[in-house]
């Protein structure tokens, strides 16, 4: 989760974090629509409505990090005329 709060916060976006102890934690950027959670061993990456669960391991949070690096990029850059 560590990994998701620095890159929100290198591009400077706002984000709510939560800490439930033995019940996980929670990260909600309202800017870009992105809700990530942990609990139980499972990690839920959830954008734009859509929902998916992961296996909470080193691999997968080098993942979401690189989806929300492409999700900031994407909400930052503005290539209209």
């Amino acid at each position: 989760m560590k990994q998701i709060t620095n890159i929100l916060i290198d591009y400077g976006f706002d984000f709510e974090y939560e800490n439930r102890n033995s019940n996980g934690e929670t990260i909600i950027a309202h800017q870009i629509d992105l809700k990530v959670s942990t609990y139980q061993g499972t990690v839920f990456f959830e954008h734009d409505g859509e929902s998916e669960e992961f296996e909470e391991n080193v691999d997968t949070f080098n993942r979401l990090r690189s989806r929300t690096e492409k999700l900031l990029i994407s909400e930052t850059s503005s290539f209209e005329n």
